[in-house]
């Protein structure tokens, strides 16, 4: 069974929207120079500020980013369904071969690419990441729709965007759905 409550953070002035489930874990919530702890945080739905605004999940803004203008492929990838963070230009060119021509430029001052990548169980006919949300300050959710195809062979798949400038350290959880 599924219980809801609230928790008002005086010292934060926020309120938290936890659905308890039993499970202890600790979660720091910075708000206005403060640190203060939730409990529960595996099942956190929201954190709302006391005024309505709505402070976590949110949606964030990403571009597609592609290497088929460019001579170029992606290369040293594990795919074992995971997201490299790539910051700079040297890590990005850990993660690039190309035989000629270069690719688009990315501002990584501004900037960062996250390249998901894995293995789907059968031919892979599209791959379109379909959401980037912001569950915490340091804590992201990238959902990912794979189309597959009726061939039985596994198939490498991934899928590199940009976003706005991410902080260090933070933890990305991939959501791939197979249709």
């Amino acid at each position: 069974m599924k219980t809801t409550k609230t928790i008002t953070l005086l010292c934060a002035v926020l309120l938290l929207s936890v659905a308890a489930q039993g499970q202890d874990k600790v979660m720091r919530v910075h708000s206005g120079g403060n640190v203060v702890y939730a409990t529960n945080t595996s099942q956190v739905d929201s954190i709302t500020f006391q005024d309505g605004t709505l402070k976590y999940p949110k949606e964030i803004p990403f571009e597609d980013y592609s290497l088929a203008d460019a001579s170029c492929q992606w290369a040293n990838l594990a795919y074992d369904n995971t997201i490299v963070v790539i910051n700079t230009n040297e890590e990005l060119n850990q993660y690039i071969t190309c035989t000629g021509s270069e690719y688009s430029a990315i501002d990584f001052s501004k900037h960062t690419l996250l390249l998901a990548n894995g293995k789907a169980p059968s031919s892979v006919v599209n791959v379109n990441c379909n959401s980037l949300k912001q569950i915490s300050e340091q804590s992201y959710k990238m959902g990912i729709d794979i189309a597959i195809g009726f061939a039985t062979v596994i198939s490498k798949w991934q899928i590199p965007i940009v976003v706005n400038k991410l902080n260090e350290g933070c933890a990305i959880e991939l959501i791939v759905t197979l249709k």
